[in-house]
């Protein structure tokens, strides 16, 4: 149990600093971030489209699986839609965040109803997120739209790697407090029986 518990922890661990590091990458390079994270999502929509067909193609014609295919092809038209329209990446980012922005607004009307306070939150994030998304839509293929797209998926990311860690500080907390009890249980119980 306590090496299952540390080997999860590690991972944990590693996936709130990577959350950290990616964040304050966004952050800190804003507009470059984007365009390497476009360039190598472009790479390997391209790479893994065209190894999908290969795939597709190489199998025996009663073994071809026709999802492969058609992964493969749509796989393939995004990444060289990302490479040959930059603004189709922008475009398609803000429309995502902005369906983000939609839910939370509904969740708003949903909590509302129900009496929360936490309703006033998520109106009010909600409505920060459909306006940049729709600045980013406005302003797409501008350095401005890149910028605003950082910035979101950095504090965005950002946030995720804080709370992961404080919530890993609280797992470990917890999961030594059951460690110690489990053992000293199983030390009573071998107690009571010999």
């Amino acid at each position: 149990m306590g090496i299952l518990l540390k080997k999860e922890n590690i991972f944990k661990t590693i996936l709130a600093v990577a959350c950290l590091v990616i964040g304050i990458l966004f952050l800190v390079l804003l507009g470059r971030m984007v365009d390497f994270v476009e360039s190598a999502l472009c790479t390997i929509l391209i790479i893994v489209g065209i190894v999908c067909i290969l795939i597709y193609c190489i199998l025996p014609a009663d073994n071809k699986v026709y999802s492969v295919m058609f992964f493969g092809i749509l796989a393939s038209v995004l990444g060289f839609l990302i490479l040959l329209v930059p603004r189709f990446f922008g475009i398609a980012l803000s429309v995502i965040i902005g369906a983000g922005g939609i839910l939370l607004l509904t969740n708003a009307v949903k909590l509302k109803k129900l009496g929360s306070k936490a309703w006033i939150i998520n109106l009010v994030v909600g409505i920060v997120i459909c306006a940049m998304s729709a600045v980013s839509i406005i302003l797409s293929g501008t350095s401005v739209a890149k910028n605003i797209l950082a910035i979101f998926f950095g504090v965005n990311i950002l946030v995720q790697g804080i709370y992961d860690t404080v919530a890993l500080i609280i797992l470990v907390k917890k999961g030594k407090n059951n460690i110690e009890i489990t053992d000293y249980e199983v030390k009573e119980n071998e107690q009571e029986q010999a």
